[in-house]
């Protein structure tokens, strides 16, 4: 292999690196942006979501995760 084939491969490489991170990135963006929007939905069917700031926010998801029995719950789920 040549000097300009090394070079060229190590190119290819980085540039195959970098569109998996950005793959890997965008798939993590959808995740967060789907299970927002399934928050407010539930959130919703209680009140307008939009009158929450991002700490009340917290303090729902917070209140709620850490009840004994979600926590319960969500173990058996992710046996």
């Amino acid at each position: 292999m040549t000097e300009l084939e090394a070079l060229q491969q190590k190119h290819r490489e980085e540039a195959a690196r970098k569109r998996a991170k950005l793959k890997e990135r965008k798939a993590r963006a959808h995740r967060l942006i789907e299970r927002g929007a399934i928050l407010e939905a539930a959130i919703n069917e209680i009140c307008p979501a939009e009158s929450f700031t991002n700490a009340d926010i917290q303090k729902i998801i917070y209140f709620a995760i850490l009840s004994p029995a979600t926590a319960d719950y969500i173990s058996e789920l992710g046996r």
